[in-house]
This record gives C-alpha cells, sequence and structure tokens, in this order.
C-alpha cells in the first residue's frame, strides 16, 4: 500500500505517517503479547505428566484452577462428607496464596462445582473460617462430571493483588509529595525574604536546610531518638546558625 502511493512529497508524507502507524500497531501487538503472558504457580510437588498448573498468574490476577479435597498422596479427605472436602479445599489454597503474597482477602470469586446438595448448605460456615465480609461472590452449579461416590465438590478463585497495598502505597506517595513540596515552598519563600530584605541573593538559607536534615538523620538514625524529640537539636542548629 505504501509503495502504491505517489512520488511527490504529498506521497512522502503519507508513506512516513502510514510507516509510523505501522510501527505503533507492531509494538502495541507485541506490548500485548508480552502483557498476556502468564507464570504457573506451583507452591509444592506438581507432575510433569498434568496438563494444568495448581493456579497462573496475570499480571496481578492469579486463576486458582478447580481444586478437589486430596492430600499430598492424592487421597480424598473427608470422604462422604462435602464440608470437610470444602475445607481440605481452601487450605490446599493457602500456599498457592502465600506463593503470590496474598490471602483469602485478596480472592474475589470462588466457583463451586458440587455433585449432590448433601451437606452442602453446612459449607457456608467452612467459608466464614477462610472469608470475611464483605465475602466474595459464590457462583455454583451442580456438575455429574465429578466421581459422586467421591469428590463432592470443586471449587475454583480468581483473586486480585496488591489493590490495598496499592491504596497505601499512593497515600504514602501523595503525604510524601505534599511534605516536599511545602519544604521546597519554605525554602523558596526563604529565599525571597532574604533578597526583598537584603537585596543580595544570599544562598546561606540552603547550607542552614541541608545541615538541619543532617541533624535529623543522626538523630533518628545513630541515636534512635523519638519522634518528639529528633526535632529539637535541627531547631536550635538552625536557630544558632541563623543568628550566627
Amino acid at each position: 500500500m505504501v509503495t502504491e502511493l505517489p512520488k511527490t512529497n504529498t506521497g512522502k508524507i503519507q508513506r512516513f505517517l502510514l510507516r509510523g502507524q505501522e510501527a505503533a500497531a507492531a509494538a502495541k501487538a507485541n506490548t500485548h503479547t508480552m502483557t498476556t503472558r502468564y507464570e504457573a504457580v506451583t507452591p509444592g510437588r506438581w507432575s510433569d505428566r498434568l496438563t494444568f498448573s495448581p493456579a497462573i498468574r496475570v499480571g496481578n490476577l492469579p486463576f486458582i484452577s478447580g481444586t478437589t479435597a486430596t492430600d499430598e498422596s492424592l487421597q480424598i479427605v473427608g470422604l462422604g462428607d462435602i464440608c470437610a472436602q470444602t475445607r481440605q479445599i481452601f487450605r490446599k489454597w493457602e500456599p498457592i496464596l502465600k506463593a503470590v503474597g496474598a490471602s483469602f482477602d485478596n480472592i474475589v470469586e470462588t466457583t463451586d462445582y458440587y455433585t449432590t446438595l448433601e451437606g452442602y448448605a453446612g459449607t457456608a460456615a467452612v467459608r466464614r473460617e477462610f472469608f470475611r465480609h464483605p465475602f466474595p461472590p459464590r457462583p455454583a452449579c451442580r456438575w455429574r462430571g465429578l466421581s459422586a461416590r467421591r469428590h463432592w465438590i470443586e471449587i475454583k478463585g480468581i483473586a486480585v493483588l496488591d489493590a490495598a497495598r496499592l491504596r497505601r502505597v499512593l497515600g504514602q506517595v501523595l503525604v510524601s509529595g505534599i511534605t516536599a513540596g511545602a519544604v521546597y515552598a519554605l525554602v523558596a519563600l526563604g529565599f525571597v525574604v532574604l533578597h526583598r530584605g537584603t537585596r543580595v541573593v544570599h544562598f546561606g538559607l540552603g547550607d542552614q536546610l541541608t545541615l538541619s536534615a543532617y541533624a535529623v538523620v543522626v538523630e533518628q538514625v545513630f541515636l534512635g531518638c523519638r519522634s518528639g524529640l529528633r526535632f529539637s537539636s535541627p531547631l536550635a542548629l538552625s536557630a544558632g546558625f541563623g543568628v550566627r
């Protein structure tokens, strides 16, 4: 398509723009490929013969595979007890969530596949052992694919990582930015006051600020002073330096 354009200045511009669009499309495709790649989460032993992972992580989304109530020797825990099987399933989730730095508070949805309603109402009490309010959504369906005599329930889940921590980090960054901006504003105000009063650009204010910062670091790191006392020496040094 690019070679069919006329060999004029307008055609050159069009060819240049088309090449830019093709490069942008290729970069977008590469970015999409990179962001959609995922990593398997296998906190314990896992056979290479299996064609699925206990969980996968795509960005900040861990997807926990459908889990049944088996132990490390692949024996069913809680045979004939759907509540015991539910508890074993959630216990198997604990190392998976820990491997990605999460907990049950990060779970945003679980899906139940059950083979019988016998005792199924009691699984709500089991969920309260692991989840807190607000509880994640819980779609459920009856599935005849499981062995009704052995596996009475299978559960899969989805989690979201760093939601609460991201809010805390953003809050800390906001407070730090406001504090740093306030300090810079005070320094600039000091320069303005000195210049208007003396008609001379005086850089002693910067030295005074640096000395105070060093005093704070020394008191906090080396002397271990409490927060209520760590600003006393910097203020005294600043006042003495200023009077001098």
